[in-house]
């Protein structure tokens, strides 16, 4: 299985994990971010060049017939 549920308030997956911020995060494009000191709650956003609100991001999914 790649997820559980936690609390019965959230699925969780047990095999991807966040990406922290640095310098290889790609910036000015749509990814998932989080702040997990200050929101814990993902969003889709544009993480710009001095960005410090984020502290960690995640590609956005794609479908499995997509090419």
């Amino acid at each position: 299985m790649t997820h559980k549920i936690k609390d019965n308030t959230v699925a969780v997956s047990t095999t991807v994990y966040w990406l922290p911020i640095d310098d290889g995060t790609p910036r000015n494009v749509k990814v998932l971010a989080i702040s997990r000191e200050r929101s814990g709650i993902a969003q889709q956003a544009e993480i710009r060049v001095n960005e410090t609100w984020w502290t960690h991001w995640h590609p956005l999914p794609r479908f499995l017939d997509a090419s």
